[in-house]
């Protein structure tokens, strides 16, 4: 029983978008965390939705709000604990509405490959405890498929440029409860306007507790979400934008059943700081739906 609850929420743990998260724009993906040494083949349906406000104060023409919703489609190919390959493919509708008018596009986003690789697995305090750690290689192929100019580079649906990561995962967890955490760097490479994306930083930590409720499984968990988005440039010039840090808070349900996942998350503003005035997070959702293919009873 403990092999497969820990199974479940090794894959549910960590979540989070290689993206601008100001205006959360560009391609959106599912990261699917841990994965330890069950080697599940899987595939699974995302949805996330986001709603930025460019002023909570302004009533002018210029005020802006901002709204995105991506829905992608994710798999996985597991060949052992060492070779854990997956691919991602969003398509994204989104807009800016102002005053006077609302301008929108939608498409096909970028598409995420991911190689991770489980390296530690130990048992602790007599097997009672177990330890997790893994790392993760992600690399974006622009599928350049929108090319429209009505909204910032970072409300595309594809970004426009290469793009390369390097996340650690880690989790600590009993029967009862588990803490998860990431850290992930992702660096983009200048685009054929020689315009480049600023280098990413994010950080999670989650908080799970585990709810036995017959057949289905639950885990409520506390999310702290951390991101550092430098600035932008262009022609080797830096671009007048974000420089972002922001700290989040969220919190959401898991719930998983033999086959069958669910997954939802919902964060909230924390801390900010901006070097520019941008719009401020009015609501982050994230819903997956995950359905393993050679699951196996423990």
């Amino acid at each position: 029983m403990i092999k497969k609850t820990l199974f479940m929420l090794a894959v549910l743990a960590v979540q989070h978008t290689w993206s601008c998260d100001i205006c959360g724009g560009g391609s959106q993906w599912l990261n699917t965390g841990l994965q330890p040494q069950f080697n599940q083949h899987y595939f699974g349906i995302s949805g996330s939705f986001r709603k930025f406000l460019n002023s909570e104060k302004s009533h002018s023409s210029s005020a802006s709000q901002d709204q995105l919703f991506t829905l992608n489609a994710t798999g996985r190919f597991s060949i052992n604990d060492k070779f854990q390959f997956s691919l991602s493919i969003p398509y994204s509708v989104n807009s800016r509405t102002t005053a006077d008018k609302k301008k929108s596009t939608q498409g096909i986003g970028d598409i995420q490959f991911q190689w991770g690789s489980l390296w530690m697995n130990r048992g602790l305090r007599e097997g009672k405890i177990r330890l997790f750690l893994q790392s993760q290689f992600s690399f974006r192929l622009p599928t350049k498929l929108n090319k429209e100019q009505t909204l910032p580079l970072a409300m595309r649906p594809s970004l426009g440029s290469y793009g390369v990561g390097f996340s650690v995962n880690g989790m600590l967890a009993s029967k009862s409860w588990a803490v998860a955490s990431q850290l992930g760097y992702f660096y983009s490479f200048m685009d054929e306007n020689a315009y480049q994306l600023a280098d990413q930083w994010v950080g999670n930590l989650q908080l799970f507790w585990f709810v036995p409720t017959g057949k289905l499984k639950l885990a409520p968990h506390f999310q702290v979400r951390g991101i550092k988005h430098g600035v932008d440039y262009q022609y080797d010039y830096p671009v007048m934008n974000a420089n972002e840090q922001r700290l989040n808070l969220g919190f959401g349900l898991d719930v998983y059943k033999e086959k069958f996942a669910f997954i939802s998350n919902v964060y909230f503003r924390g801390w900010e700081k901006f070097e520019t005035e941008l719009p401020n997070l009015k609501k982050d959702i994230l819903v997956s739906f995950i359905y393993f293919l050679n699951h196996k009873k423990q």
